[in-house]
């Protein structure tokens, strides 16, 4: 089959298309024959730079989150068999996504609905399950407000629809107004550019100069980070899961905090409550209540040039690989 393979981190030129030996599923494992896999900031594009703190043994294949056929299934299998359409995750410690072939963990792999193509899958496996975590770790409320970060983002698209279907008020911040205006496509009540405005100003036009009760903040923009905990309405609760745009060093007011009573809390700790609601999630993909923003779809053999639009922030949703495609 073919594969991307990483012999060295570093850059884009590190993705080299080649000629590998089929996998085999072991025990508990399904083979599925990839139609999607997404390009990741931290997971994919930090991970082969060698930036992301979880460095594999070289040589290895990225891609966490492919989608596709089962076409062989292991010793112990249950519940899927040869041609289930699936959606799965990896594991975070051999990855290999990024091939014609790929082995998961049956535990790890979702039966995708009919109507929901491989690219969505993909995307809906990868983020909504995080997302659905990140809002109940919030206590989200109806009739509260919310602020979005980076809100056309792949997972800030997700918690903006999770955040409306519980009935919150959602303030969407992005760099852009391209961007500003994929988010309020996707529902949200009002949009801030905050390259072009103060994040602070528009946040305090929003909600009646009270600030929004939960900010969800996975850019980690040191300019912008302050600004969005000065946006929080007392008693507010601010949940980060991710530092795109910067290294994770980021200036608090302490004294905010606490005359504020604030909290920052870190979304990853709910984790796996999320990977229980992405059955709901592929349900709701079909049923056309929950969507995803896909900037657009390339061949795997265009692995490197999609790692640099996506490291280039030049792209407005998610980019997607397709192993079967040319």
């Amino acid at each position: 089959m073919k594969a991307i393979v990483v012999r060295a981190f570093g850059g884009p030129e590190q993705l080299r298309l080649e000629e590998v030996p089929d996998p085999v599923p072991g025990p508990g494992e399904v083979l599925v024959r990839v139609h999607a896999v997404s390009v990741n900031t931290t997971l994919d594009v930090h991970l082969v730079a060698g930036a992301s703190g979880m460095d594999p043994a070289l040589p290895f294949t990225p891609g966490v989150d492919p989608s596709g056929v089962v076409e062989a299934v292991g010793e112990g299998v249950k519940g899927l068999k040869a041609g289930d359409r699936v959606a799965a995750i990896t594991e975070l410690a051999t990855f290999g996504g990024y091939a014609e072939l790929a082995v998961v963990r049956e535990s790890r792999a979702n039966v995708v609905p009919d109507g929901v193509d491989f690219p969505t899958a993909t995307v809906v496996r990868r983020h909504f399950g995080m997302a659905h975590s990140m809002v109940a770790e919030s206590g989200l409320r109806a009739g509260e407000s919310v602020l979005v970060m980076g809100a056309a983002g792949a997972l800030a698209v997700c918690i903006v629809q999770l955040a409306k279907e519980m009935g919150a008020t959602v303030i969407a911040g992005a760099g852009s107004a391209g961007r500003v205006a994929a988010a309020v496509g996707m529902g949200a009540d009002y949009g801030i550019d905050y390259r072009q405005g103060d994040l602070v100003e528009g946040v305090l036009a929003a909600t009646d100069g009270r600030g929004v009760d939960v900010v969800f903040e996975n850019v980690g923009d040191p300019v912008l980070w302050p600004k969005a905990i000065e946006s929080m309405a007392v008693g507010g609760r601010l949940l980060t899961v991710g530092t795109h745009a910067g290294d994770g060093v980021l200036p608090v007011d302490v004294r905010r905090l606490y005359r504020n009573r604030l909290r920052i809390i870190g979304g990853l700790g709910a984790g796996s409550r999320g990977d229980t609601f992405i059955d709901e999630a592929l349900r709701g993909a079909a049923e056309g209540r929950y969507r995803v923003l896909i900037d657009r779809i390339m061949p795997l053999s265009q692995a490197a040039e999609a790692f640099r639009l996506v490291s280039g922030n030049t792209v407005t949703g998610k980019v997607v690989l397709d192993p079967m495609a040319g």
